[in-house]
């Protein structure tokens, strides 16, 4: 732990995982795009002798503004607020498991983060795209104790314009280059939770 300005304990906790994301962009202009989204995530901490895995839903609405370089590249940056609800999170010590979310546990199951991320479309049909997501709630059940979940997320997509698929799932939006879109995308989580 290390101290604030404020005389806080600050602490971070260091989670790796993966995401598995689906959604479907629409443009609501020549260059802004709105992507409503499902995201399922999957993160663990392994600390010492302790094991937590967490999963959890997320519904991420990306706002979206990108622009094209010829045929090739798309370059664009996006704001996601995200809802997220906590499936499960147990932290096991030997043969002792305690449910985070349980009577006994820390955790509020709903959470709310703010996305800020960029991306780039190649030949439209993949996208990389990188993001920070910043925790608004406390997830503290506890008094005096203030939790929020922070990350970075790295993913790759797949992606298509909507007359190209029968069906529409997908990650991000895609902006300016098709009326809507639809992708399929899976990432690489690190998400760091703190006490402050």
């Amino acid at each position: 732990p290390t101290a604030s300005k404020a005389g806080k304990i600050t602490e971070r906790f260091d989670r790796n995982g993966f995401y598995i994301q689906a959604g479907y962009g629409l443009n609501v202009g020549k260059h802004l795009g709105i992507v409503p989204g499902l995201e399922y995530e999957v993160v663990t901490k392994t600390e010492d002798e302790v094991k937590q895995p967490e999963q959890y839903l997320n519904i991420p609405v990306k706002v979206t503004y990108g622009f094209s370089l010829g045929n090739i590249v798309e370059l664009g940056a996006f704001v996601a607020p995200t809802f997220s609800m906590g499936l499960t999170s147990k932290a096991k010590v030997d043969d002792t498991s305690v449910d985070m979310y349980g009577e006994d546990g820390f955790y509020k199951r709903g959470d709310f983060r703010v996305g800020l991320g960029v991306y780039c479309d190649l030949i439209e049909k993949v996208r990389i795209n990188l993001n920070y997501n910043f925790g608004v709630v406390n997830r503290s059940k506890v008094d005096d104790i203030t939790m929020r979940r922070n990350g970075v997320q790295l993913g790759v997509d797949a992606v298509g314009t909507a007359c190209e698929n029968a069906w529409s799932c997908g990650a991000n939006e895609h902006s300016g280059l098709a009326d809507s879109v639809s992708e399929l995308g899976i990432g690489l989580p690190e998400n760091i939770g703190g006490l402050d």
